[in-house]
């Protein structure tokens, strides 16, 4: 990815999209915060989810594979938070892994 980012930043049309991309992106990781946080999501459902979709994608890409080991260390909000960030996984949080996430908010009624 590094390799890729020095080349984009080569070509100024490229340069460009890829600093607007980041503007959204850090709009994004804090947002995406907010709402794991306010909405109460359960952290062990919510690695287990992760966890299952990353060893499918494993098979593919096999220096994932460390990460769910990493993930395994999360013990509550914010540890399961900086993993995501820490390791990138912001950006993996699509749309459908979001809507996953969300079904697991905590029911305390």
């Amino acid at each position: 990815v590094r390799n890729l980012e020095l080349e984009v930043d080569q070509i100024s049309k490229l340069r460009d999209i890829a600093n607007e991309l980041q503007e959204k992106y850090d709009f994004l990781v804090p947002a995406v915060k907010e709402s794991l946080e306010s909405n109460r999501i359960d952290v062990e459902n919510a690695k287990l989810l992760i966890k299952e979709r990353l060893k499918r994608k494993a098979h593919v890409v096999p220096i994932l594979m460390p990460c769910i080991g990493i993930l395994e260390r999360a013990h509550d909000f914010e540890s399961f938070f900086k993993f995501l960030s820490k390791y990138n996984f912001i950006g993996y949080l699509n749309y459908k892994l979001l809507k996953a996430l969300s079904q697991l908010v905590k029911d305390d009624e």
